[in-house]
């Protein structure tokens, strides 16, 4: 609701002066007193002379620096004093603001009447929100009313001054209703010029427009009384111009909407100039008829772009078959209009409306002339076709596959804003099965939720997997490369279901993958599919685009992805610098995907060969130490450690802990885990697991060795271990690093570190132990007695000198394992 900020004025008699009338008090703004003194006085209607002319509201018009402003002043009887005694409250504000609220006289008289102001001094401007005028209710009240409001607006609106008599008995209610009611039937900005009173002495010579009276009492005035039949007009156009017209638009229109659109105009009119009035009625009563011939845009625009109007019925078909034209050939800043039209022209049968509109999105989004369809869908939505629409638009037709690709982001980027953001996915039923139908798009749409984040993954794969896919495999090879704890293995045979679908669902599993840093489950299958010929050779480049498009932060990704480019004869287009403790992860990477059987005279060694003569890489440091690594990686033994996914593995001979599947693609504190898991798998001891440990990782720093034991014993659960071994190996191994088996520097500030993370943890642990005990009964049974114990071993540890003996460690007990 809007607002109106007022200035104020209190006008009346001192207590201590002789009987004259003054500003008693006004607001802190830009009018002094003298100021109010003058509008006041300006539009006063005289000594309220007859019974009943008490309460007064006057509404006078000025022009401020060429603003128009208006002022409402309330006049009332103070009591105990004589009649001619009388408290005015004057308010100002700027007639912007009242256009913005578009609020009837006597809702604002009433917002104003309730405000309370100083009887001396100045104080804040004042503020009011009246609600807007209602149409209908305006209608309702002006139906067979007496006087005729539209003959006087009429009148008002050539100039003419119009004053009511006969009306002593009417109320201020009834006064200011009358006054709404001839102000409806103008185009709400004549208001800014429209000065009126609900009661004007007669005697007294004022400038008002409108105004109550015992009689008009003046040349140029026209008599109107408040009970019975007007005088018929004089002028000739204001039946003509004015009456007659909105006789038409009410038949046509119904009162309410005719008051609506007059009420839409709130630019400032003056009384002297009847032309809006005229225009806006004439647009309501004229009826369209299309021109004979094919229209283009500009002349549908002229066309259409008087608002709707009343279409006789034989020229329905016609003004139709325009709008459709219209729709086709629509820019983007068309379809407010045609929105405005469409609600003309749709109640009946909008399907040919609607075609034209989705034919028209549907084409203009695959062929990349226009990614954003904001309006049309609102339009869809609010005639209840939203997915209808959506669905339409998601369906592509016969593209290039460069356009189709293009196409498929746009709409996937659509089917993300409109379903998933604002969590409608139980209203888009058609949607899904469009998306479901069309592998092309469901790919892209599964890149585009990744790009957004896991939970927003999560929740587009279950509004996907709650209806059949049209290809449920194709779908299961999304879940497990994006989203699965424990994937089955991407093999090349499964990725060639994607590429059967085309060429963009790969590309598409490849963005959502970097994004979601699982790239390490998709790089290897891909190079074997590239590198077994099974990706057409006439795609080199665009595979060359989309691989160094993407922008992995893992540098064992890296590497693959420069391999790969190497491999499909491009130079890496990533950073030719690696940051300092990257290089072993970014020569892994590299060297699982090297060492992939590559045929004669292919792969990265000749491109690396051929890198090696460029002048651009000879002057460049770090182009030069890039270059060195992938040399490195050509020379290295088969024998050296392989991480991606479609390297076997490795010789156990090579003292590094192996089993007989392939080993994911992982680093860092996740990579030492995973190989002590093996190890213990395959029935190593914890001893023998750590010798075998990769030399580029063990020994490791403090935070690393801090990552691994925490997350060793839950991963050892995972794998088959009970809970009692896990915790054995996970506690042994602390040991070890504490007490400086791997180097005394190593074990103080792996212990140092370790302690920190350890109590930061149990203090939040503590803190949600808490919050839940403390909202039920006192703890008992196991829970007592597993807090009991630990209040023991932290009293211990708490209590242990720098020389006292070792904890032991507390054991999970059997009953624990669920």
């Amino acid at each position: 609701m809007a607002a109106i900020e007022a200035e104020w004025a209190l006008w009346g008699v001192a207590s201590d002066s002789d009987g004259d009338y003054t500003v008693l008090a006004c607001s802190d703004g830009r009018l002094r007193p003298g100021h109010f003194r003058q509008l006041i006085t300006r539009f006063s209607p005289g000594t309220p002379e007859a019974e009943g002319a008490l309460p007064r509201v006057t509404i006078g018009a000025v022009d401020v620096s060429k603003v128009p402003h208006l002022g409402m002043a309330l006049q009332t009887l103070e009591h105990g004093q004589v009649l001619e005694a009388t408290t005015t409250r004057f308010f100002f504000f700027p007639f912007q603001a009242l256009g913005e609220t578009r609020a009837a006289y006597l809702t604002l008289y009433e917002h104003l009447s309730r405000v309370e102001l100083p009887g001396s001094g100045t104080g804040p401007l004042i503020t009011v929100e009246p609600p807007a005028l209602d149409p209908a209710a305006v209608a309702e009240e002006l139906r067979d009313a007496e006087p005729d409001a539209a003959q006087a607006a009429a009148l008002l609106a050539r100039g003419r001054r119009v004053c009511v008599t006969q009306a002593e008995a009417a109320s201020l209610e009834e006064r200011l209703r009358f006054l709404d009611g001839v102000a409806a039937w103008l185009p709400y900005g004549y208001r800014a010029k429209l000065t009126a009173t609900t009661w004007a002495n007669s005697a007294t010579p004022h400038r008002l427009r409108l105004f109550f009276a015992r009689h008009a009492g003046g040349d140029g005035i026209t008599a109107m009384p408040w009970r019975g039949a007007a005088p018929a007009p004089a002028d000739p156009a204001v039946e003509d111009e004015h009456l007659a017209p909105l006789r038409v638009a009410i038949g046509r229109l119904g009162g309410a909407a005719v008051i609506d659109r007059l009420a839409s105009d709130v630019t400032p009119h003056s009384c002297d100039d009847p032309e809006p009035a005229v225009r806006a009625l004439a647009e309501m009563t004229r009826s369209l008829r299309v021109p004979d011939g094919e229209l283009g845009l500009d002349e549908l625009r002229t066309l259409f772009g008087g608002g709707p109007a009343p279409v006789d019925g034989p020229d329905l078909p016609a003004v139709r078959r325009a709008l459709v034209r219209m729709i086709r050939l629509a820019e983007p800043q068309d379809w407010p209009l045609i929105e405005r039209w469409w609600r003309e022209l749709a109640d009946e049968d909008a399907t040919a409306l609607f075609a034209a509109m989705t034919d028209g999105c549907r084409r203009s989004l695959w062929s990349g002339e226009r990614t954003g369809f904001e309006a049309e869908l609102l339009l869809a939505y609010r005639h209840g076709r939203g997915d209808e629409f959506l669905a339409s638009l998601v369906a592509p037709p016969d593209e290039p596959a460069e356009a189709a690709e293009r196409g498929a982001r746009a709409a996937a980027g659509l089917v993300h804003d409109s379903v998933l953001v604002p969590g409608a996915t139980a209203g888009h039923p058609r949607t899904l099965r469009a998306v479901l139908d069309h592998p092309l798009v469901l790919c892209a749409f599964v890149a585009r939720i990744s790009a957004v984040g896991r939970d927003r993954l999560g929740e587009g794969l279950l509004w996907l997997l709650s209806a059949p896919a049209e290809d449920p495999q194709l779908l299961v090879v999304l879940c497990d490369a994006l989203a699965a704890d424990d994937p089955d293995p991407l093999t090349p045979e499964r990725l060639r279901r994607l590429t059967a679908a085309g060429r963009g669902c790969l590309a598409a599993l490849l963005e959502g993958a970097a994004a979601l840093e699982r790239l390490h489950l998709v790089l290897g299958p891909f190079g074997e599919l590239l590198a077994a010929g099974r990706l057409s050779a006439s795609d080199s480049r665009y595979w060359a685009e989309r691989l160094g498009a993407l922008s992995p932060a893992d540098p064992a990704a890296v590497g693959a992805i420069d391999v790969l480019l190497l491999a499909l004869g491009e130079r890496p287009t990533l950073p030719w610098s690696l940051t300092p403790g990257t290089t072993g992860d970014y020569r892994k990477g590299a060297l699982g995907i090297w060492r992939l059987p590559w045929p004669d005279g292919g792969g990265p060694a000749p491109a690396v060969a051929a890198l090696r003569e460029r002048p651009d890489v000879q002057r460049s440091e770090g182009a030069r130490e890039l270059l060195a690594i992938l040399e490195e990686t050509a020379d290295a033994p088969a024998s050296r450690p392989r991480p991606p996914s479609p390297v076997q593995a490795e010789d156990r001979s090579r003292a590094t802990v192996t089993i007989g599947e392939e080993a994911p693609f992982l680093q860092g504190a996740d990579a030492v885990v995973h190989q002590l898991c093996m190890g213990y798998r395959r029935g190593l001891t914890l001893d023998t697991c750590v010798r075998r440990l990769d030399a580029d990782t063990w020994p490791p720093t403090a935070a690393l060795a801090v990552a691994v034991v925490r997350g060793l014993a839950p991963a050892l659960v995972e794998h088959g271990a009970s809970p009692e071994i896990a915790q054995d190996w996970s506690v042994e191994l602390t040991r070890r690093l504490a007490s400086g088996d791997f180097g005394r520097g190593l074990g103080r500030r792996f212990r140092r570190e370790l302690l920190t993370a350890v109590t930061t943890d149990v203090r939040d642990r503590l803190a949600l132990l808490s919050a839940a005990a403390d909202e039920g009964p006192p703890l008992s049974g196991t829970h007592r007695q597993d807090l009991q114990a630990v209040h023991a071993e932290l009293d211990r540890l708490l209590a242990r000198s720098p020389s006292g003996e070792r904890p032991q460690h507390i054991r999970y007990r059997k009953a624990d394992r669920h």
